[in-house]
């Protein structure tokens, strides 16, 4: 996951905030309304997991798998852009600007 030989997708999160919160979702959104995720990995962060104010935490999500979720969408006919996608306690969910 997220090697030389198999590349992944690196989703970041910062808290850029006054108080720690707490991550309750971190995937790639595929479209706005289909979101990928592998939170069971050992490599990830346990979710929910806290951060405290100026911390950063890193989600790596298996590229192929993603790609195959894209595909599934695209036959759906879903509008498919690719985002870092993650939650926080106090909110839904926020996207990466590209």
């Amino acid at each position: 996951m997220g090697t030389d030989t198999n590349p992944g997708i690196l989703v970041e999160v910062t808290n850029i905030g006054r108080l720690p919160v707490s991550v309750t979702e971190a995937s790639v959104g595929i479209g706005p309304t289909i979101a990928y995720g592998e939170l069971r990995q050992p490599r990830n962060p346990s979710i929910p997991y806290r951060l405290d104010v100026g911390e950063v935490a890193r989600w790596v999500f298996d590229l192929s798998d993603v790609l195959e979720v894209v595909d599934l969408a695209r036959e759906q006919g879903a509008d498919v852009t690719l985002r870092a996608r993650a939650s926080v306690g106090s909110g839904g969910p926020k996207f990466s600007r590209r």
